[in-house]
């Protein structure tokens, strides 16, 4: 807006000095008086024009620096909500933390360009929330975001998304799918525990890191692939994850730790490939359709408990693998 003005105040002093030249005192006045009415209408209409986004005039709102945030809502009865980017010429880029948590009447929300932030636990236990747009602006969606939203069944995170926090998601019943775009390279602890409705995931290609219990209750999942740029996966990942029957192990991770698949019901059948050498403790307990285990020769290490409970009958080893004395029921042949 400041250049806006700038730009017309000198378009303005030059047409007032080449009238100067020809017509005196009284014209350039009359001119300068002029060039101010005009300044004065562009700037009321370019703050009309921004201020006429979103519902703005619905929202409680800070500003900081000439930077806005969404604080809240002034009639928490609102069921439907566009979340502006501009109030009164300042630019909104973050959605604070707690501003709309346990809200039990918004059922759909927009939020427009120019926002990057949604603060941690911004739209938490909101009871009837079923669909939010995200912009591709978005960069950064806080820790319990979305917990416990448990109707929130349409979204889509934005293509230039860079970090999820802890629980972002954890108890969003509904949702059914979810893609993890490319440029998220960190899943944080319980991001989606307990999404029971949850049948298809597709992760980042560039994911480096998993902390633990991410899927951990996703009942209704039945395929994971871990992607070839994985090298850390916590602990209870996929525990409890009923439905799941194929695994793709990918070309990265090498250690699958502590009761990362326990109680993973309906896989039947696993093949390790090369990069996997270590199995640790309770990793495939209480996968009670398991019945075929293939090993790599690079496995090193299986742990306690780790095929405990199973369907296992008999299993092939390498002799180099140190495998633990519980590692499979006493009743398995391991060769």
């Amino acid at each position: 807006m400041k250049k806006l003005l700038t730009g017309a105040l000198t378009a303005g002093l030059a047409v007032m000095m080449i009238f100067s030249g020809c017509g005196g005192s009284n014209q350039s006045a009359s001119v300068e008086k002029e060039t101010k009415a005009e300044v004065k209408a562009t700037e009321a209409a370019t703050v009309k024009a921004v201020d006429n986004n979103g519902d703005y005039k619905k929202v409680k709102y800070e500003v900081v620096e000439g930077e806005a945030s969404i604080t809240g809502l002034k009639d928490k009865s609102l069921k439907k909500l566009t979340v502006p980017s501009f109030i009164k010429g300042n630019a909104v880029t973050r959605i604070s933390a707690n501003a709309f948590e346990n809200n039990k009447s918004l059922k759909e929300v927009e939020i427009l360009e120019g926002i990057d932030n949604i603060g941690a636990s911004a739209f938490k236990n909101c009871a009837k929330l079923e669909e939010v747009d995200l912009p591709d602006t978005v960069k950064s969606i806080g820790g319990f975001a979305f917990e416990g939203c448990k109707k929130l069944s349409d979204i889509e995170l934005p293509g230039k998304l860079e970090s999820i926090a802890m629980q972002a998601f954890a108890g969003c019943t509904s949702i059914e799918e979810i893609t993890i775009p490319d440029t998220v390279s960190l899943l944080n602890d319980n991001t989606f525990n307990g999404c029971t409705g949850l049948e298809e995931v597709t992760l980042s290609e560039n994911i480096t890191r998993m902390g633990s219990n991410i899927f951990e209750g996703c009942t209704s999942l039945e395929k994971i692939k871990l992607p070839d740029s994985l090298f850390m996966l916590g602990g209870y990942a996929f525990k409890d994850c009923k439905a799941l029957e194929e695994i793709d192990f990918g070309k990265g991770v090498s250690n699958i730790g502590v009761r990362v698949f326990e109680s993973c019901e309906s896989v039947k059948k696993l093949s390790f490939p090369k990069n996997v050498t270590i199995i640790g403790n309770f990793t495939f307990y209480g996968c009670k359709k398991l019945s075929d285990v293939t090993f790599s020769d690079s496995i090193t290490s299986i742990g306690s408990n780790a095929f405990a409970n199973c369907a296992i009958s008999k299993v092939t080893v390498p002799k180099s693998c140190n495998v633990n004395d519980k590692a499979f029921d006493k009743s398995v042949k391991v060769n």
